[in-house]
């Protein structure tokens, strides 16, 4: 599995509404998604646009 190093990442919940509110991940959170990240963004060779969008659509994450 490839390793990755981010920095400071501001994510932001998206409601079912498609409104986004700002929303600050917790270490815990992160961590729990860290594994879809990698294997997309390290694994399966997805750009980081590519990932970002997927990390939204799938699980309501949006990095800014």
């Amino acid at each position: 599995m490839a390793t990755s190093s981010l920095g400071s990442v501001d994510l932001t919940a998206t409601t079912l509404e498609g409104t986004s509110l700002p929303h600050s991940v917790s270490k815990h959170e992160w961590e729990s998604h860290r594994a879809t990240f990698e294997r997309l963004y390290g694994d399966e060779n997805k750009t980081l646009k590519e990932v970002m969008s997927i990390m939204e659509r799938d699980y309501n994450l949006k990095a800014t």
